[in-house]
């Protein structure tokens, strides 16, 4: 059983394991593109909660709690 969180998506492993690519540089061009796209993404979801997060610190229990609004 694969560990980690999150779990593995199993779609976008069967969606990338449909790709055929003929040569290196061809698969190399995909990838840069593919991780540009991805980083981009994920640059724009955290815009969307800089400065939103919520810290409580507990210090009777010893714990901190993040709440994201």
């Amino acid at each position: 059983m694969p560990s980690g969180y999150p779990p593995p998506d199993k779609g976008l492993r069967k969606w990338l394991l449909t790709l055929n690519y003929h040569d290196q540089k061809e698969a190399a061009e995909w990838l840069r593109g593919f991780l540009y796209s991805l980083l981009r993404v994920t640059l724009g979801k955290l815009k969307l909660i800089e400065g939103s997060v919520v810290v409580y610190n507990h210090s009777d229990q010893n714990l901190t709690a993040v709440r994201i609004p």
